[in-house]
């Protein structure tokens, strides 16, 4: 039977194309017309959820390692996941489309595609030019600061197995500057449904899941410049010990 999925999962990637493009073209004409956020998160969620229906993922969202789960995310933040596949990001648009990504600049480049992150707001990342990426960095201070919550990777690259990549200063350096929470989520199972340098999703199961953990936030009200290293560490031993004691139900999905 493991065929079957296989050639599910071998034409979905080839309808991938045509489905981004209805979703990315919806989302231009939305925002142009109507210029609502409901309704771009609604299509960043159409776009989540689409992909994983597609390739046969489930998500799940465990709010357990977090005692302060109500409001969470009601005056932005900085989201910080540890990175394994490209699905982290499919997982985490359709569990939580009001977050707004940071992106290699490249990928802004992609006709539709790359315009479509633009009027989302999404956030390129020059990572050769310095002059830009600050310019990057002020506009987003000012973003998050108005209630945005934007989603990085602190690793900064795709790290291929459960290990946990060293943290860039960046995320801390947005979070001080703007004062606002840095809030950790630990994902477990995009590695199983997306390799890295693998091209087909999920080709030999019916279905897999991915669970997003979502962590204890901190508080950075009141901290300077001079405590990115401390939170840096904080938040890095927080990440690392979950992902090494892998939750229960974590454990059973995989």
């Amino acid at each position: 039977m493991k065929w079957i999925y296989f050639l599910r999962s071998f034409i979905a990637v080839l309808l991938y194309p045509v489905f981004t493009l209805l979703v990315c073209g919806s989302c231009i004409l939305q925002n142009i017309l109507f210029g609502s956020k409901k309704l771009d998160n609604l299509w960043v969620k159409t776009w989540g959820l689409g992909t994983c229906w597609m390739f046969g993922v489930k998500i799940r969202v465990d709010y357990s390692l977090c005692g302060q789960a109500e409001n969470l995310f009601k005056d932005g933040g900085i989201v910080l996941f540890n990175h394994k596949s490209f699905f982290d990001v499919f997982a985490l648009t359709g569990a939580f489309p009001f977050l707004r990504f940071g992106a290699k600049a490249e990928l802004f480049k992609i006709p539709v595609f790359g315009y479509s992150m633009k009027r989302m707001g999404v956030i390129p990342i020059f990572r050769e030019e310095k002059e830009k990426t600050i310019q990057v960095y002020r506009e987003t201070v000012e973003r998050i600061k108005k209630g945005e919550i934007i989603a990085l990777a602190p690793e900064g690259k795709r790290v291929p197995d459960m290990t946990l990549g060293n943290f860039k200063s960046g995320p801390f350096l947005f979070a001080l500057q703007a004062q606002v929470p840095l809030i950790p989520l630990c994902v477990f199972g995009a590695q199983d449904v997306l390799p890295k340098f693998a091209t087909i999703p999920n080709p030999w199961a019916k279905s897999k899941l991915i669970e997003i953990f979502v962590l204890n936030p901190h508080t950075l009200q009141g901290e300077g410049p001079d405590a990115k290293s401390k939170f840096q560490r904080i938040v890095y031993d927080q990440m690392k010990q979950v992902l090494e004691a892998k939750p229960p139900s974590a454990s059973a999905s995989h």
